[in-house]
């Protein structure tokens, strides 16, 4: 057992009454008997005597962390309880001053513009190939470079590899142009977390990790691709080109004071997971994977997303293959013809795909059974009672004018046609994000220009079942 769980369990356990928070005082409520919530609420703690802190570790969280970044292979790794989106705002923040101008992927997450927003930031634009899919593909290195040459403000590029979707961009010769230009690249990696710990997949798919690659921060989400509780993350950097002590400050000012022990217990569990039984499982599920596809071959209506679909084009270097993209007359309709006729919970859907996610804690019979799920859906596709019509417009497609920044457009008042600028109406302007989630990436950010073409977009994005939210 590791030193950080054995101390929250032989705390739990010492005859040491606990006048401090949280306020369950590690006792079982009252209609509780012996469920699993009371196990968890024994190790519930807070920074008492002897049990670190994460915002200045210096003992057990500091050796955690130190855990971390040795088994990723990286040079230093903080570890967040506020999920990646606390580490997207972090890194931002540290790597563009504010008002500064950040090179960033117009597909990013949302956190990425609430970031871009906080820091009243100028924000220019990498637009991702578009596959013949229906999905984004990869950022062009040489669209990095033209931006970088023609503008000198930018502080920082941030991309994001892997997408929802498995996509991997080119992330060693972006971070070669970054560098020749004297700028940081962080990398939302928030569901790549697993890719630098599987060697055999990065030789066949390209599933390699973004630190190995060049990157100077990578966010990975623990919780999405590896065995760890929700809302669990870490952020990996190399000191070469941060400021190390305003990256950790920017850290500390977007994550709780308050960081939960029975997360950190959770990524803990996670490395011992890794270091003992890492390799096996890994290797369990490569065998796992490359025999669906295999299997899944004989589909008729129903096509499963491959490398050999997406290699070399696109500008994509790699796909995580255990994002299972599953291409259909109508992504809703898949979605839920899985979930209520076969009792298969999928991860989200698009206009015309179903994503499955999967990680190594799933076995030989949870593929077996999602493949005999999806082989009864491809009999009803087969038999017609899908009627989709032609796919609608890409969200991804579409490219925006933006007239002003974010942090104007949703905290400045306009009024009147021609207000700021003669060439549009501010009616127009996108005043709110305009997004689905997941993925959580805006179609529409405020400060773009709304158009015909757009408003169409969105609307055929509605008709096709996606839920837009606005805020």
């Amino acid at each position: 057992m590791s030193r950080f769980v054995e101390k929250l369990i032989e705390n739990s356990r010492a005859d040491i009454y606990p006048m401090h928070m949280p306020g369950h005082k590690r006792v079982a409520l009252p209609f509780e008997e012996n469920d699993a919530i009371s196990h968890i609420r024994a190790i519930d703690i807070t920074e008492i005597e002897g049990f670190d802190n994460l915002h200045a570790p210096e003992g057990i969280i500091g050796e955690l962390q130190e855990r971390i970044a040795g088994i990723f292979g990286v040079p230093k790794s903080l570890m967040l309880v506020n999920g990646s989106t606390c580490g997207v705002l972090a890194a931002i923040s540290a790597c563009v001053r504010p008002g500064g101008t950040i090179l960033m992927a117009r597909n990013s997450h949302i956190s990425a513009y609430n970031a871009v927003n906080v820091g009243g930031l100028k924000s220019v634009y990498l637009y991702p190939e578009i596959c013949e899919e229906g999905i984004n593909g990869g950022i062009d290195p040489e669209a990095v470079r033209q931006a970088l040459d023609s503008d000198d403000t930018i502080q920082a590029v941030f991309v994001t590899s892997p997408t929802y979707e498995g996509v991997i961009s080119d992330i060693e010769k972006i971070s070669n142009i970054a560098h020749d230009h004297g700028v940081p690249l962080i990398v939302d990696e928030a569901h790549g977390a697993h890719l630098s710990l599987c060697p055999s997949l990065e030789e066949k798919y390209g599933m390699a990790g973004a630190m190995q690659r060049g990157a100077d921060i990578a966010v990975q989400s623990l919780h999405k691709t590896l065995p760890s509780f929700t809302q669990t993350a870490v952020l990996h950097y190399s000191p070469r080109q941060i400021d190390e002590d305003r990256l950790r400050r920017c850290v500390s000012t977007y994550q709780t004071t308050s960081p939960s022990y029975i997360l950190m217990a959770g990524v803990d569990r996670c490395m011992d997971v890794l270091e003992k039984k890492g390799e096996a499982l890994f290797a369990e599920y490569e065998r796992n994977l490359e025999a669906f596809y295999e299997k899944a071959a004989s589909l008729e209506k129903i096509k499963l997303l491959r490398w050999e679909d997406l290699k070399g084009k696109h500008c994509i270097s790699g796909f995580d293959i255990g994002k299972l993209v599953m291409i259909a007359a109508s992504g809703k309709g898949l979605y839920e013809t899985l979930l209520r006729e076969q009792g298969i919970q999928t991860e989200m859907y698009g206009i015309n795909y179903c994503l499955a996610m999967t990680s190594f804690m799933d076995n030989g019979g949870a593929f077996d059974r999602l493949l005999k799920a999806v082989e009864e859906c491809d009999k009803i596709y087969a038999d017609g009672r899908d009627k989709a019509g032609e796919l609608p417009p890409f969200a991804g497609s579409i490219r925006p004018r933006s007239v002003m920044t974010i942090s104007r457009a949703l905290n400045e008042e306009l009024s009147g046609p021609g207000a700021s600028d003669e060439s549009y109406d501010p009616t127009f302007i996108c005043r709110n994000f305009v997004f689905a989630c997941p993925p959580g990436v805006p179609v529409m950010v405020p400060g773009e220009l709304f158009t015909e073409e757009i408003l169409d977009t969105l609307e055929a994005m509605s008709a096709g079942g996606i839920r837009m939210l606005y805020r």
